[in-house]
């Protein structure tokens, strides 16, 4: 199979490990990938100097009108790569506005896959609020896209809640979970140089990995820091990332009773670095805060903890609650449960073949169900029933 992949992705750090570890699966089952990054980062230039300067004056009016008037650039440049390459299928990762991989596909008489990682217009509409929008425009457009697709692939059920509702959609959406590389994130890493910066002698290592967005539960996070550090002389935090909330959780510990150096921040690190920090870690939380909105995302920290063999407590949310069952592959309590939250933290912390069995039951459901190599086949599996369906006769 020779397929054309777009995306228009240049620095997000979740989405890039996300297309990285699939091509690199995708492409070991035989078939001829083309990647093409559309949306490519600003030059170092003058001209791109003075359009960041411009950017808090202009921005606020102008993000929706410049970002549809990128896609005559990227239609001409898809048309090229499509007439080059000759691919047997399109195959585009989501992204709201972009429209051109669908007309490029449609001239070239090309099936057309999307692949739709979060409901865009929805996250538009609720995070970025800076943005003046003209009502409807964003959900006509992923109305639109939506309808063009051959097939559209979701990364969890939770995702369907957020899409435009047409019938159009029946028997054109595939749910595909993402994975995780199991060769690098595995129980055997020696992560002893990492436990030793710790104050304690034998630390009982609780571990956070993620960008410290509103939605990664950071009051339940500082709950569960203040219950376990409170309470135990030997816990320790080893929390794994960058983002907005990091300096209130730095605050938060600089105000606290407790030795400061139990608790290390270890700012952003390269995605192959992760394993390392996994491996120190004899706990893993998952501390998510639903709210009153639902939990669409395929966490990827989820299944690479599990691949790492670690015990895992995470909040009931979404694909959480489908991948983790209590009590015996992870425990898990029910979103700002915090009473819950902290009884199974204290288990956890206390009873060491616990933890055991709970993390030797955590790798054997991604061997099971959550590679890598498992997202690249159900993705084939679609992409050959579509190539099929358009050489039927019928």
């Amino acid at each position: 199979m020779r397929v054309t992949y777009f995306h228009y992705i240049y620095k997000t750090r979740g989405p890039l490990v996300q297309l990285s570890e699939f091509v690199k699966a995708f492409r070991a089952l035989g078939h001829e990938l083309n990647v093409h990054a559309m949306d490519e980062e600003p030059q170092a230039s003058r001209r791109a100097r003075i359009k960041e300067n411009l950017k808090p004056y202009f921005a606020r009016y102008l993000h929706e009108a410049n970002t549809l008037r990128k896609n005559f650039s990227y239609y001409s440049r898809e048309c090229r790569i499509l007439k080059a390459e000759q691919p047997d299928l399109v195959f585009t990762r989501y992204k709201l506005y972009h429209l051109a991989s669908a007309f490029a596909a449609r001239r070239f008489h090309l099936p057309f896959v999307l692949w739709v990682d979060a409901p865009a217009a929805y996250e538009q509409r609720k995070y970025l609020r800076e943005f003046f929008q003209i009502p409807g425009v964003a959900e006509w457009i992923e109305r639109k896209l939506l309808e063009r697709a051959d097939r559209i692939i979701l990364v969890s059920e939770e995702s369907k809640q957020y899409l435009p509702k047409f019938s159009g959609l029946n028997g054109r959406v595939e749910v595909v979970t993402n994975g995780v590389d199991i060769e690098r994130f595995n129980p055997s890493l020696d992560s002893k140089k990492i436990r030793v910066d710790f104050p304690e002698a034998n630390p009982i290592v609780l571990g956070f990995v993620g960008s410290f967005a509103p939605w990664h539960g950071i009051e339940s996070l500082k709950a569960l820091m203040s219950f376990a550090l409170s309470s135990y002389d030997h816990a320790c935090f080893l929390l794994v990332g960058e983002g907005p909330r990091r300096s209130e959780l730095e605050r938060f510990i600089q105000s606290g009773r407790w030795d400061p150096r139990r608790v290390r921040f270890t700012g952003q690190v390269e995605h192959e670095e992760v394993p390392q920090y996994l491996g120190a870690m004899d706990i893993c939380l998952l501390p998510y805060d639903q709210g009153s909105e639902g939990f669409y995302f395929s966490p990827l920290k989820l299944f690479e903890y599990l691949g790492c063999g670690k015990a895992v407590l995470a909040a009931r949310v979404g694909q959480v609650e489908q991948v983790i069952e209590e009590g015996v592959n992870g425990l898990l309590y029910d979103s700002g449960d915090l009473d819950v939250a902290k009884a199974k933290c204290r288990r956890l912390i206390e009873e060491v073949s616990l933890r055991r069995r709970l993390g030797q039951a955590g790798r054997q459901t991604v061997l099971e169900r959550y590679t890598w190599k498992h997202t690249a086949c159900a993705v084939e599996r679609i992409l050959q029933d579509v190539l099929e369906k358009r050489q039927s006769p019928s």
